[in-house]
């Protein structure tokens, strides 16, 4: 296994060199109810696609293929994303089942509701064996809720290409002093999406390419269209990052641990965006939820001209709305141009009661068959080196102006800081955020406020 630090080093590089590189959905929009569980005649069936016309080099590995044992079958459980529940995945787990004398059950939780659930499940004993993350690992690992998985890929990795065929498994998100936690299963970035048809009624003749475009172009779209300019994301950890490392702010300073997002450019950002809404009226107040559908469902109801999203939402687009034109944009620009990438990792509970199983589970979800399944189904997109290069990708034109914007623009942190406490990012921000765009302060207000109960908690936790 190669270090933390050459894979920072060595794994831009590589991802560069991809033409259809360095991506893969975070966590799309539209999502069925937690909790349910696949059913096996619905997953018994898809289990053949999973091989689809691949070179045999990038086909599974016989090491995933572990006899099934005898007696009756030991329970596996998983947490997952509903807006990631697709039937690549659900085939690869009811064949598990049978290879592998399993009974799995898969619960599933917009994010903020799975990491309640983790957090109580942790100090009650009640874990999954397998969940599906990378918002949290670092701040788990170190509260010792994850299983290190090192030895696993001492013993597995070169079967399963891990790490060498990773454009990055971002150390960031998935390591601790040393130890891995998390092996990277999607891979994305925030951009513009539109409608130009939107566009052109309203005598936009161009894209968006900086700010004051964008306000233009939002003006213009209300005014000669009746149609919302932009619509904005509620979860922070979405597009409302993304306008403050487009503003080049400093979120924190890390030798101090102290946060600095209430700079000038900060302020700013922030206000921006609460302006779009409040002082312009080119934008609907963001809609309080869990998910993501808000703004994708206004956009596929061409109620909207353009949103801030990523990958995750083309299949929830395409579904919604089959003849729907729409395309891509480069991230805007305010003082430079930059988006955050994002993704999902795979992590195994501490606690957990059958760790070998979700281990095996994990590398019969790594085949690039498996990715293909999924990239066919819902526009997710990976990030393994061959998988990148596999010629199936070009024909995908949404997919490859999104792989061009990942290697080409700036890619900053999903988090702005440390991972180690996510509630100063996803509670503290999002109390923040609500503040400036619900009209309850000045986003100076908000972001003072912010600063000081954010660095009081990363003082009481260090």
């Amino acid at each position: 296994m190669i270090s933390r630090r050459q894979f920072l080093r060595d794994s831009l590089a590589a991802g560069l060199t991809l033409a259809v590189g360095s991506l893969a959905a975070c966590a799309p929009a539209a999502a069925p109810s937690p909790t349910a569980a696949p059913k096996p005649a619905e997953t018994a069936k898809p289990a053949a696609p999973a091989a689809s016309a691949a070179p045999a080099a990038t086909t599974a590995p016989a090491a995933t293929q572990a006899p099934a044992a005898a007696g009756p079958a030991k329970d596996l459980k998983i947490y997952w994303h509903p807006g990631h529940y697709y039937e690549a995945y659900k085939a690869v787990w009811a064949k598990a089942e049978k290879d592998l004398n399993l009974k799995i059950s898969v619960e599933q939780f917009q994010w903020p509701d799975m990491r309640t659930k983790l957090l109580a499940g942790f100090t009650a004993g009640a874990v999954p064996d397998l969940m599906e993350g990378g918002l949290w690992t670092q701040e788990f690992a170190k509260a010792g809720y994850l299983e290190p998985l090192d030895a696993y890929v001492a013993k597995d990795g070169k079967a399963i290409g891990f790490p060498d065929d990773w454009i990055n498994n971002y150390p960031e998100q998935s390591d601790f002093e040393g130890k891995l936690y998390g092996i990277q299963l999607h891979l994305t970035c925030n951009t513009l999406v539109y409608n130009p048809k939107l566009l052109e009624r309203a005598g936009v003749a161009k894209v968006p390419t900086t700010w004051a475009e964008f306000l233009a172009a939002c003006q213009a779209v209300k005014d000669k269209t009746g149609a919302w300019g932009y619509a904005p994301e509620y979860q922070v950890s979405q597009a409302p990052s993304v306008w403050f490392w487009q503003n080049d702010v400093q979120w924190w300073d890390p030798k101090k641990r102290e946060l600095t997002i209430n700079s000038p450019a900060g302020v700013e950002a922030l206000q921006f965006q609460a302006d779009l809404v409040r002082k312009y009226k080119v934008a609907p107040e963001p809609q309080p939820s869990v998910g993501y559908e808000g703004p994708a469902n206004l956009f596929i109801a061409e109620k909207v001209a353009m949103i801030t999203t990523g990958p995750w939402n083309i299949a929830p687009i395409r579904k919604g709305a089959p003849n729907l034109v729409w395309d891509i944009a480069p991230p805007l620009k305010g003082k430079v141009q930059a988006t955050y990438r994002a993704g999902v990792n795979f992590s195994i509970s501490k606690d957990a009661k059958n760790k070998q199983g979700a281990w095996e589970i994990i590398k019969r979800m790594l085949p690039i068959e498996v990715m293909l399944q999924a990239t066919k189904e819902a526009g997710m997109l990976f990030p393994r080196k061959t998988w990148a290069a596999r010629p199936e990708l070009a024909a995908e034109p949404i997919v490859k102006k999104w792989a061009e914007i990942m290697t080409s623009v700036p890619l900053k942190p999903y988090y702005q800081f440390e991972i180690l406490l996510g509630e100063v990012y996803e509670t503290m921000y999002q109390t923040a955020y609500d503040n400036a765009m619900f009209g309850k302060m000045t986003a100076q207000e908000a972001l003072d406020k912010y600063v000081k109960d954010g660095n009081l908690k990363l003082k009481q936790n260090p």
